[in-house]
């Protein structure tokens, strides 16, 4: 069983919910590529997400591509119905990848935003993560985000998994990775995972080195 240090936030509930996005990601890449043959970097993000709540949208609370202007308007802000005018900070516009929900099994209207994550089709996450750090302090209960990123496994070191997981636990985060996706691509045999990197709003803010 992992230390939890004081004061740190527990990622026990969510951890396995990631998990579970991470490995039917990365059956959303296989499914790409049965359909294309084209490998991860040609596949638009969206396929990830609408293929993640298509799968799971039954077993979890969540919802894909919500503008934040709505997601304004979901926030229970000191229970003030209707919410106050959006902040000045955030773009309307601007969409996030998946929205998870909480408490599970309830009426939609007593649930809470859970957790912001992003996708990604290759490893260059530090963006999505530094966006979704900045969303979190917005929405009450939001206690998580994660940015969800395809890491080609033939461009590094046998450890690097490893390595990565026990920095960003050193940083009071997580790292999710799924289960490999072997495939031979124009006869070159290729290992893809789906990598999570697991935060909370009062994580520290230095993004993930390394990729």
């Amino acid at each position: 069983m992992r230390h939890q240090p004081a004061g740190m936030k527990d990622f026990s509930p969510i951890e396995p919910i990631v998990q579970r996005i991470c490995d039917t990601a990365v059956e959303a890449l296989a499914r790409f590529y049965e359909l294309t043959e084209f490998p991860p970097d040609w596949m638009h993000e969206s396929f990830m997400a609408s293929y993640v709540f298509e799968r799971l949208g039954e077993e979890t609370s969540m919802m894909p591509e919500v503008m934040v202007s709505t997601l304004w308007g979901w926030n229970k802000t000191e229970g003030s119905r209707p919410p106050p005018p959006l902040p000045p900070e955030l773009r309307g516009q601007q969409r996030t990848d998946l929205v998870l929900f909480a408490p599970q099994n309830v009426p939609r209207d007593e649930q809470g935003i859970w957790c912001l994550i992003e996708f990604k089709r290759d490893s260059r996450v530090d963006g999505d993560i530094n966006k979704i750090k900045s969303l979190l302090p917005f929405f009450d209960g939001c206690d998580f985000g994660a940015a969800c990123g395809v890491v080609d496994l033939k461009k590094y070191h046998s450890g690097w998994l490893d390595e990565e997981r026990v920095q960003t636990e050193e940083r009071g985060e997580r790292f999710v990775t799924s289960t490999p996706w072997e495939v031979a691509i124009e006869g070159r045999q290729r290992s893809f995972v789906v990598c999570a990197w697991v935060f909370t709003a009062r994580a520290a803010n230095t993004p993930p080195p390394g990729r």
